[in-house]
């Protein structure tokens, strides 16, 4: 290794100077030569890039998720002459995710349990989800009700009303609510 930033070094809990001169393979960073050896051996000249994520311990014991970009530099015979890597913490974005993946079934659960119908739309207004009651409850199917087909659901009577709502809240991020009367 030529070059390790102060990041990396605080990461790993090692001084700059412990790791300079020393190759991937001394420097078995927590295991990992194996795994670093087989990206390396994967770059080419035409595909100098590898992108990979990994869990590993810190200096101090804790798992944290890395995500790493290897980029390989070929001389004119294409032999790999050097290895940049760049990894950055994405601890907090793999946490979000698995926050937002169980919110999301949790959500599915309740939905799919409730005996009312239970649509959501993105914030353009097309229907992303129906819940099975919900074809039930307005003789719309879950395919006719994609994108913005979730409208014939609502009676005739009530869709203008309902659609200046919806358009309202949709233009200012309120949440939208409304009564209204399904056609069935």
């Amino acid at each position: 290794m030529v070059f390790v930033n102060e990041n990396y070094c605080r990461y790993f809990g090692w001084s700059r100077w412990e790791v300079i001169g020393s190759t991937f393979e001394t420097r078995d960073i927590r295991g990992q030569s194996g795994r670093i050896r087989g990206t390396v051996l994967t770059l080419t000249p035409g595909n100098p890039t590898a992108i990979y994520e990994e869990e590993a311990p810190d200096a101090d014991g804790s798992m944290r998720y890395v995500q790493w970009i290897d980029r390989g530099f070929f001389d004119e015979a294409g032999k790999l002459k050097e290895v940049q890597a760049i990894g950055r913490d994405i601890t907090a974005l793999k946490r979000t995710e698995a926050e937002l993946l169980a919110s999301k079934r949790q959500f599915q659960s309740l939905a799919e349990s409730a005996p009312v119908g239970v649509f959501r739309t993105d914030m353009s207004g097309r229907c992303v989800y129906v819940n099975r009651r919900w074809p039930e409850v307005t003789g719309v199917t879950a395919k006719e009700a994609e994108e913005e087909g979730w409208f014939r659901g609502i009676h005739e009577d009530d869709r203008a009303e309902v659609f200046g709502k919806w358009e309202m809240c949709r233009r200012t991020g309120a949440e939208f609510r409304a009564e209204y009367r399904h056609r069935r």
